[in-house]
């Protein structure tokens, strides 16, 4: 791979929460590199830190050591202002309980981040109208969330993920409350999704055959990633 197909570079990551008395070590000098167009399992058990792990990648939070690059660029480096553009325009994150807006129709959602990144708003409804076609979703785009199944929220967040095109997907067990026949539709379409947008994703589960449909799996164990 070329310096311009990796997407993603960590470096020496470590992170932990508490204070000396009551440390508790959650990453402890993890190295990983994600490429354009790539898919890649997070695996671990729970309390492994995978949540952790994806929330300093997607700068949610920030790392105690260790360099974050993102298409080359160290976020370390960024202020906070920056890190927020960068956020918006470069990241797409699915979550495992959608965190849809409940005020918002299905359409409206995923509006949302292309009208908060400057896009006219009928360039907006029209891509958000693609999207959710894409994942169809096309007869649902006046229903509230409460009006949709856990499987049809889920196909919305993934939408709203995918509005500004990242180049960067995150998704945190984004199957994990659903029954096994939604969860493995869901998946399968937000792969294809972030494929067809050429997004690299990486996607924590504990779903070993949801995991196999990637193109690899990694594990954290002990604060490190073994491949």
């Amino acid at each position: 791979m070329t310096e311009r197909d990796t997407v993603l570079e960590i470096t020496d990551l470590h992170h932990h929460y508490g204070d000396t008395d009551k440390l508790v070590k959650v990453l402890n000098g993890v190295n990983f590199s994600l490429y354009r167009g790539e898919s890649v399992a997070l695996l671990g058990p729970s309390g492994a830190g995978k949540s952790t792990f994806l929330h300093l990648v997607g700068l949610l939070e920030s790392a105690h050591q260790g360099d974050i690059k993102l298409l080359g660029q160290d976020v370390a480096g960024c202020s906070d202002a920056e890190q927020t553009l960068l956020r918006r325009q470069s990241i797409g994150f699915v979550y495992q309980f959608h965190n849809l807006l409940a005020e918002f129709t299905a359409l409206e959602n995923v509006m949302l981040p292309m009208r908060l990144a400057g896009t006219q708003t009928q360039e907006a409804r029209d891509k958000a109208a693609a999207l959710l076609k894409r994942l169809n979703l096309t007869e649902r785009h006046q229903h509230y969330p409460g009006q949709l199944s856990g499987g049809e929220q889920q196909r919305v967040a993934i939408a709203r993920a995918l509005a500004n095109d990242p180049v960067l997907l995150l998704a945190d067990e984004p199957t994990g409350n659903l029954d096994p026949t939604s969860g493995r539709m869901v998946f399968e379409l937000l792969l294809e999704t972030a494929n067809e947008q050429g997004s690299a994703a990486l996607v924590a589960t504990h779903n070993p055959e949801l995991a196999g449909l990637m193109d690899r799996q990694i594990t954290l164990t002990d604060g490190l990633i073994h491949p």
